[in-house]
């Protein structure tokens, strides 16, 4: 989540970078000048990529706005992203160290950063993934070696990952892990920040406890759950 954006005056044709606690201080007042503000919210200074502001949650600031047509450059959920989707998206930016689980396999993985709404370029298309994980080491050691010390992670709760990204990252080599998020780690709308932030920390500690079972759907052949040839023929995910 971005911590910082650019607000386009449309009357002066000026831009001028904003941060999130200019904004939210405006966003208290709730005044015409502060909605004129969040609809003219963009990325960049040339006002091309426009952005939306998150105010709740662990991880507040800006996130890219979603395109209601698929028209769009990049793959992003934008404003489509669900309260759930969000909040298991800080579950996984707090946790340093927890195992996967995938095809009867568990790997720990030890984070060394990690990075939300990271941009990716793949086979000459864009993805905005949900987690990026550069690694410090795993356990068994080969994973850190196979993955190039890298992980990405994409949650599923309103969106699965498409065919074509996993071809994709299959042909590019990057590991790309996929976990389905359960209906007993959802986030109610109506969620204080307060209740938020232990329901974070609750999702966090079962996690680590018990481990994130999902697919790790494309990476090497011999890693993954099921694979077929595409088209293309290339191996990729069924």
């Amino acid at each position: 989540m971005l911590q910082h954006c650019y607000y386009y005056n449309k009357i002066t044709g000026l831009s001028r970078r904003i941060t999130i606690h200019e904004m939210l201080r405006r966003a208290d007042i709730n005044n015409e000048v502060f909605r004129s503000m969040k609809n003219s919210l963009y990325r960049t200074e040339d006002h091309r990529i426009p952005m939306v502001l998150v105010k709740k949650g662990a991880h507040k600031g800006f996130r890219r706005k979603g395109s209601i047509t698929e028209r769009n450059s990049f793959n992003s959920r934008g404003e489509r992203e669900s309260f759930t989707h969000q909040g298991n998206k800080d579950v996984f930016l707090a946790m340093k160290e927890f195992d996967i689980i995938f095809n009867n396999q568990k790997v720990r993985l030890y984070i060394d950063y990690a990075e939300s709404e990271k941009m990716i370029s793949c086979n000459n298309s864009k993805y905005e993934i949900d987690i990026y994980y550069k690694l410090n080491k795993t356990i068994p050691a080969e994973y850190y070696e196979r993955w190039n010390g890298e992980l990405f992670v994409e949650l599923f709760h309103t969106c699965e990952v498409k065919y074509k990204q996993a071809e994709d990252f299959s042909i590019e080599g990057n590991a790309l892990f996929e976990y389905k998020i359960p209906d007993n780690a959802r986030f109610f709308d109506n969620i204080t920040d307060s209740g938020y932030k232990t329901w974070v920390d609750t999702l966090v500690s079962r996690n680590k406890r018990n481990g994130v079972e999902g697919f790790l759907i494309s990476g090497s052949k011999k890693e993954n759950y099921k694979w077929h040839c595409s088209k293309n023929g290339n191996p990729t995910f069924k």
